[in-house]
């Protein structure tokens, strides 16, 4: 097998616990592909994630680009080496375990659905929410396949998936979601007057316009600009995130 190797350096900044796993791989005739968020995947079984629940993000978003060129996903095993790891399947001590398992055949696959925000022509993938937000309270206005569903001010608004359910749009008092669901929850935030949470088709697309320049951010990343004269398309990507699951 090729085994992908995805590592959060600021959590194993010596590499000491990658080599660990890299070496447990390659010991039993293995192929190691070191994956880097900025680099090109090359074929692979399934890849192994160290890190916590931000490393798990970043991974899967790697994994959807190679995904949409290859035209299949790559399974992620997350080893847990933070201090949240909800959407890791073990933590540091069961990873060498985990893997084995992997390597065995003994585990399932969890299908997660993700958001693409379509911006100028690109789009950009999310596997917990996309965020957009203004300078000032803003007002939205959301349609849905082309027709109105809200309008209303608010400091900003999230779409998540029901993977992200539980992150920043359950702080914000949106509804939580099962894992494995085909929704997206559209939920304002500090909303004036107050406006209600929507629970949406995961297969709608969401069209959101504001009064103003908003900075729109997927997982947290780097908030993307966008002018009011333009309208946020957001809808459920092409492929979703595989993640590995060993327990029963």
């Amino acid at each position: 097998m090729t085994v992908g190797l995805f590592v959060n350096l600021e959590k194993d900044p010596l590499q000491r616990y990658a080599r660990e796993v890299g070496d447990f791989l390659t010991s039993r005739g293995h192929t190691v592909s070191v994956c880097r968020a900025d680099g090109a995947l090359s074929p692979m079984d399934f890849m192994v994630v160290l890190g916590g629940d931000g490393t798990m993000l970043r991974a899967a978003r790697l994994a959807t680009r190679y995904a949409v060129q290859e035209g299949k996903g790559i399974p992620l095993l997350g080893i847990n080496l933070g201090y949240v790891g909800h959407l890791t399947d073990v933590g540091k001590d069961e990873g060498l375990q985990a893997v084995e398992r992997v390597l065995a055949g003994k585990y399932s696959v969890q299908k997660r659905m993700m958001l693409e925000a379509e911006m100028d022509g690109y789009g950009y993938a999310a596997l917990n929410e996309i965020v957009v937000k203004g300078r000032r309270l803003t007002r939205f206005c959301i349609h849905t396949n082309g027709k109105p569903v809200a309008d209303f001010r608010a400091d900003g608004i999230i779409a998540a998936t029901p993977t992200g359910s539980t992150a920043y749009n359950r702080s914000a008092g949106g509804p939580l979601l099962l894992p494995e669901s085909e929704m997206i929850a559209v939920t304002p935030i500090c909303p004036n007057p107050s406006a209600q949470p929507l629970v949406l088709d995961g297969n709608c697309e969401i069209q959101i316009t504001a009064d103003i320049e908003t900075t729109v951010t997927p997982d947290g990343e780097k908030g993307l600009p966008l002018s009011s004269s333009k309208n946020l398309a957001i809808k459920r990507a092409a492929h979703t995130a595989l993640f590995i699951r060993t327990n029963p």
